[in-house]
């Protein structure tokens, strides 16, 4: 399934709303507006939570956790090549089916990739200034979707901003 994620410029924290492929908004994520570290709420139009999104920050790097009803879905981390300006993140999930994010970040195109396979696709929507993200059925598309966000919000964000408050 294909989905359009757009961040809400005029909010209160990191707000994005989700919609899909007939621009249907199925999903909103709720940024809180100060806190320590990054917190968002990922929820359904019932305002029912589907995941909780939350900087470690007291963590090495930039990291996330994705968690789902109190339990660790994910941590989303970002990683740097050695001796290069290359950037990968990496979605790990208990078990052995983690995942790699490899491509351009800044211009939001990239894959999301798990045992040498394509499980996702992301590309920039330059009219909207959105995200588009490609998502097979069979795939977790809360984890995927959350996923994205994270990377969106380290990818973007500038290089001198060291604080750990979010506004």
């Amino acid at each position: 399934m294909k989905y359009l994620i757009e961040q809400k410029l005029l909010a209160w924290g990191d707000d994005f709303t989700i919609r899909d492929a007939e621009g249907k908004q199925i999903y909103f994520v709720d940024g809180q507006g100060i806190s320590f570290g990054n917190k968002l709420s990922f929820e359904d139009l019932e305002k029912q939570q589907l995941a909780f999104i939350e900087q470690r920050v007291w963590a090495w790097g930039n990291e996330y956790d994705i968690e789902r009803d109190g339990t660790l879905l994910a941590r989303v981390s970002r990683k740097s090549a050695s001796n290069s300006q290359a950037m990968r993140f990496f979605v790990d999930v208990p078990g052995p089916e983690d995942l790699e994010a490899v491509g351009n970040f800044i211009a939001r195109d990239y894959k999301f990739i798990r045992h040498n396979v394509v499980v996702a696709t992301v590309q920039s929507d330059e009219s909207t200034g959105g995200i588009f993200v490609d998502v097979p059925g069979n795939e977790d598309a809360v984890l995927l979707l959350s996923a994205v966000i994270v990377i969106d919000l380290v990818s973007q964000e500038p290089v001198s901003s060291a604080s750990l408050f979010r506004e």
